[in-house]
């Protein structure tokens, strides 16, 4: 299988998820690429990441592609220049993407258990398994900014994660 790890920013020889991940799974035998920006994070100790440049090189056994970006949002959020011909250039089974916790849009197979799991979730948009250009459309309507985040509040969501916090609470007691 073909894994394209997306992420912000990428430091080499780290020990985040998006060194990890993408190393171990390619020791599983699977073809694991990073596409990430031109930049180091903010945890580098600097106070505005290091852009190292763009281009292509090996980290831990997997390709990481550096991508220039257009626009940089407080160290946090990254637009990238030319996201998309990487991705219809890679045409990945698996697409991972690695950011925010919060305002995602979720892109997942059209089936039953994506439509149970994900409900009503105003920020999921399927597309038919059986085709990569169903997914390759809706990545390029994600990545021509076509497709936005619907702001929208969801009470067992909130319920849901504010109870967990109280039972993490009381486990560290």
């Amino acid at each position: 299988m073909k894994i394209v790890h997306i992420c912000q920013y990428y430091n080499d020889g780290y020990g985040y998820q998006e060194n990890l991940l993408p190393k171990y799974q390619a020791k599983l035998g699977h073809e694991v690429v990073v596409v990430t920006s031109d930049r180091n994070s903010y945890f580098n100790g600097a106070k505005k990441p290091k852009i190292v440049g763009t281009g292509q090189y090996t980290d831990n056994g997997v390709r990481v592609i550096r991508l220039g970006i257009s626009n940089e949002f407080k160290g946090r959020y990254v637009r990238f220049v030319n996201l998309y011909s990487v991705l219809e250039r890679e045409r990945p089974d698996y697409i991972f993407h690695q950011g925010m916790l919060h305002k995602a849009i979720i892109i997942a197979a059209d089936c039953e258990f994506s439509r149970e799991i994900l409900g009503g979730y105003p920020n999921a948009y399927y597309f038919d398994p059986s085709s990569s250009e169903s997914l390759l459309k809706i990545l390029e309507l994600l990545y021509t900014e076509k497709i936005e985040y619907q702001e929208h509040f969801d009470p067992l969501i909130e319920g849901t994660r504010s109870s967990l916090v109280t039972e993490i609470r009381s486990l560290l007691d």
